[in-house]
């Protein structure tokens, strides 16, 4: 996706956050930030207990506490993965990523490692991308 630089890149925070009818780090939040006119949209980012990366604001997600939970305890999470695939090519992306949460048994200082799991390729830092580079 390209951004215009003749102006300020738009993002909706958590998905189309100031629609209350809609609930926020949704498919259908995303869905309807881009249909707003906005660039992309940013969300929170923490591991659950077996280390998948969901999309979540809050550590507690009902009565379930994520870094302590199994992740299909909490399935009607959106997966990173799942969200990445889907607007890879339709959104700018911006994450904030939970530091307290679980390590997935990688050691990386900069924070939780959210590779793909089937990918032995470092984590590509550039900012704006979440992506497995090539070694």
């Amino acid at each position: 996706m390209t951004v215009p630089k003749s102006r300020p890149l738009l993002l909706g925070h958590r998905g189309a956050g100031a629609q209350k009818i809609i609930p926020e780090n949704t498919l259908a939040s995303f869905d309807q930030a881009l249909a707003d006119g906005c660039d992309g949209f940013e969300f929170d980012v923490r591991l659950t207990e077996d280390g998948e990366p969901v999309i979540a604001h809050d550590p507690r997600f009902g009565k379930y506490k994520i870094e302590r939970t199994l992740a299909q305890q909490v399935s009607t999470l959106p997966r990173l993965r799942d969200v990445l695939k889907r607007y890879q090519d339709k959104a700018v992306i911006s994450t904030e990523c939970d530091q307290s949460a679980p390590r997935t048994g990688r050691d990386d200082p900069a924070g939780p490692d959210l590779r793909d799991p089937d990918s032995t390729a470092p984590l590509d830092r550039t900012p704006g991308r979440l992506r497995n580079s090539p070694a």
